[in-house]
């Protein structure tokens, strides 16, 4: 799974693009080029103050059946999901049903060091639990379909790699054990409480955390690329990713999720400057809960990236501006930030 990115000046520098005040004819070039040169396989959609002011997609939702891409794909989004379960977390403070400085020993009491271990901690990528994701067996999950619970057992009990609050290192096992303090705390699956809490009352109708054996109506099959094409990505279950990357969303939603947030649809303003506020001080950036905040041309900007087999993912909001950018595929890459970023100076250039 991706770790999220914190963008560099040489990115920045990257690429060039027709002059021009319209971003729209070099922004569909650029896409197309990348398309063409199997750069990029999936949609990229753009709004600003609320409106969409760009959106294109390529290449095909199903390579078997001839199903093209759209603004309505459902794509997995992988670590993107971790904004939502941080959001869900302050939203459950509210509530009064648990606090950020919780020892996770209250709602798992039998996990090892759990009275150490606080929510802030986990949320952080700063609790120093085994990250499961390092593990290089990782392929036998996709056999082993474990549970929740029974994949949870699998890290508890290895060896930490430092003590809690002591550095950074991000960390998937966190958020699959968030999950289930989720679900302690809210008295629900997880899934429940993040479809009656999160979700629905943003208005998201197709973004959800779809079980394996659901049938999703216009679901993007997920490839890896193999040669001078691609073949079907093996997937992991769904309990393995679960609240770490289990989030499935078409970009036409998932855009509205960051301004949503900042604009108070689901938190207080309180919680909202907990959740991107600089708990962890990052080069270039700053981890908040579940977002980094970084600059771009020396702009704040909001950012999460997400990867997984069968699918790659990557938005930012600029809250002076209120430019919202989604890119999403069906393709495993490592270089969607890089990519976001060649499409923002497109966007955002003057003549």
């Amino acid at each position: 799974m991706k770790k999220t990115f914190w963008l560099s000046l040489s990115l920045l520098l990257s690429g060039a693009f027709a002059q021009g005040t319209d971003p729209q004819p070099r922004l569909s070039q650029l896409i197309d080029t990348l398309h063409d040169t199997q750069a990029f396989m999936g949609t990229v959609i753009i709004t600003q103050k609320g409106k969409t002011t760009f959106e294109k997609s390529v290449g095909l939702a199903n390579l078997e059946k001839s199903i093209p891409n759209t603004s309505d794909t459902v794509y997995r989004v992988a670590s993107i999901t971790k904004s939502f379960v941080g959001v869900a977390v302050l939203k459950l403070q509210e509530e009064g049903k648990l606090k950020v400085t919780d020892p996770l020993s209250k709602y798992l009491p039998d996990y090892p060091n759990g009275e150490n271990i606080t929510l802030h901690h986990l949320i952080t990528h700063t609790s120093g639990i085994f990250n499961y994701f390092e593990r290089t067996d990782l392929a036998s999950l996709r056999k082993e379909r474990p549970s929740l619970e029974e994949f949870t057992k699998k890290f508890a009990n290895e060896p930490v790699n430092f003590a809690p609050g002591a550095m950074y290192r991000y960390n998937n096992s966190g958020y699959i054990l968030l999950g289930r303090v989720i679900e302690k705390a809210s008295g629900m699956p997880f899934e429940t409480y993040m479809q009656q809490h999160v979700l629905a009352p943003m208005g998201f109708e197709k973004t959800r955390f779809y079980k394996d054996d659901q049938v999703v109506a216009g679901r993007a099959e997920g490839y890896t690329p193999s040669g001078e094409g691609f073949e079907k990505a093996d997937l992991f279950n769904y309990e393995v990713v679960h609240a770490a990357g289990g989030l499935s969303a078409t970009p036409r939603e998932l855009v509205q999720w960051l301004p949503g947030i900042l604009s108070g649809k689901l938190l207080s303003p309180e919680s909202v400057q907990a959740f991107m506020a600089p708990h962890v001080v990052l080069p270039g950036a700053h981890y908040g809960y579940g977002v980094v905040v970084a600059k771009l041309l020396g702009k704040d900007h909001l950012n999460h990236s997400g990867e997984l087999p069968g699918g790659s993912s990557f938005m930012a909001y600029f809250p002076e501006e209120q430019i919202s950018v989604v890119m999403l595929s069906n393709v495993t890459r490592h270089d969607l930030p890089a990519l976001f970023t060649r499409v923002y100076l497109a966007y955002n250039r003057n003549p």
